[in-house]
């Protein structure tokens, strides 16, 4: 099930709180998209966390749909098929390829 959590965006900056996200091992992804850009409808077959730095991302999923902020996370699980779109202002966002609880 995907699941919605969030944080203090003041909290966000490029420094403690993003080294935080940090898997146990591996990396994370920093998202840039363009204002209105649209993702096709897709899924993966490992879980992710998705951690809103700036702007606003339309998130969708099996029959819902959430606008999300910065500071909002979303915990996705494998094989849920989804899409997004960046708001008028775009979106920044972080990618963890697995799903983070410890934020």
């Amino acid at each position: 099930m995907v699941r919605f959590s969030h944080v203090d965006p003041l909290e966000l900056s490029l420094g403690r709180k993003v080294l935080s996200c940090l898997p146990t091992q591996g990396a994370i992804e920093i998202q840039h998209d363009s204002p209105d850009k649209m993702h096709n409808w897709h899924q993966h077959t490992t879980d992710e966390t998705l951690i809103i730095v700036s702007g606003s991302l339309t998130f969708k999923w099996e029959g819902n749909e959430r606008l999300c902020h910065p500071g909002d996370i979303v915990h996705l699980p494998k094989n849920i098929k989804h899409t997004s779109s960046a708001g008028s202002d775009g979106a920044v966002y972080l990618i963890a390829f697995q799903v983070l609880d410890n934020i």
